[in-house]
């Protein structure tokens, strides 16, 4: 047949079908048969579903999912980061990639990398506007550098905006109890957003649970301490920092019946 006759509306309809079909099993392979961080797989399926019918889109799919399997093995961060850089070459971005590219910049760390992850995520916020992702992300690295005020506003912005946001109730309910700053310090807010945190995971998160029973033994609250880590220690079967703080919340609630 001569290249240039024109094809007929039920051949086209047949390679639309077939290119969504090899889009599904592409999506479906690599979704559900191999490990990747939740919020990539999240970010992904989403966007798959919204790409034009171009091989090169289902392949740079392939591509990163095949790049994050490779970093969760060996941790390598030069492959990994250069995936995402092509996505966002391809004007294949969105605010989960954003923040996810920022943060292997902030965890790998080396020369400028911190402030090349800041500067990805504030020019996220010009181009995704109040998307929470952004703002979690920012959240979790001002934790990080111990920045107080500018992590609490972080927080809360995720938090206004996703109101499910477990990772920024955490991160804020730490510093409240936590900060030296009295304009910040808040035991009450800490204690309630902790417990959201906790909830919203369904007692399964270790981080959450440890910052949970914090609370309760600085509010003097030793045997809720207790039986808060006691979760976590299940959880994470009894790895040794998880005993460390039953053993000081043990202590501490020793100490305050031995005075009883």
């Amino acid at each position: 047949m001569d290249d240039k006759t024109p094809r007929d509306k039920h051949s086209t309809d047949d390679e639309d079908r077939e290119v969504h079909m090899l889009r599904r099993k592409i999506l479906h392979r690599f979704l559900f048969v191999f490990s990747i961080p939740l919020a990539v797989i999240i970010s992904l399926a989403v966007t798959s579903y919204n790409l034009s019918n171009k091989v090169e889109k289902i392949e740079l799919l392939q591509d990163i999912i095949l790049r994050e399997i490779f970093y969760e093995k060996g941790k390598s961060y030069t492959q990994i980061i250069k995936g995402y850089e092509k996505l966002e070459e391809n004007d294949f971005f969105s605010p989960p990639t954003a923040s996810r590219l920022a943060s292997l910049y902030f965890e790998r760390n080396i020369g400028d990398d911190r402030d090349h992850a800041f500067n990805i995520l504030n020019k996220a916020k010009k181009s995704f506007t109040d998307q929470w992702e952004i703002y979690q992300t920012l959240c979790a690295f001002y934790t990080l550098l111990n920045k107080e005020d500018d992590a609490i506003k972080n927080c809360e912005k995720a938090i206004e905006l996703d109101p499910n946001d477990h990772q920024s109730y955490n991160n804020a309910a730490w510093i409240y109890v936590h900060t030296n700053n009295k304009d910040i310090n808040n035991i009450d807010k800490s204690l309630r957003y902790a417990e959201k945190a906790v909830k919203l995971t369904t007692w399964k998160n270790i981080e959450n649970l440890d910052t949970l029973a914090e609370i309760y033994f600085l509010k003097g609250e030793s045997e809720k301490a207790i039986e808060t880590i006691k979760k976590a220690e299940v959880v994470l079967d009894k790895k040794e920092y998880y005993r460390s703080q039953m053993e000081k919340f043990q202590s501490k609630n020793a100490h305050v019946n031995k005075e009883r």
